[in-house]
């Protein structure tokens, strides 16, 4: 249930969930979903109940904490 914060991508992320589940606003994503954000995205993310949520995470350019 742990949720990170919304935020605006200065550049891509791409993320690959390694266990348990993610989910943003486009849908959920397992184990072996990549999962990729655009220059200029904004959303939040939340790791599904059940499982503990392990992902692999690039970013490139950061991001700005909104809210």
């Amino acid at each position: 249930g742990s949720v990170y914060p919304r935020h605006r991508h200065l550049g891509e992320e791409q993320i690959l969930v390694l266990q348990g589940g993610l989910r943003d606003a486009r849908g959920d994503y397992g184990p072996g979903d990549i999962v990729r954000s655009v220059t200029g995205s904004v959303h939040t993310e939340e790791a599904l109940p059940g499982e503990d949520c392990f992902c692999f995470v690039i970013y490139r350019g950061g991001h700005e904490f909104l809210d």
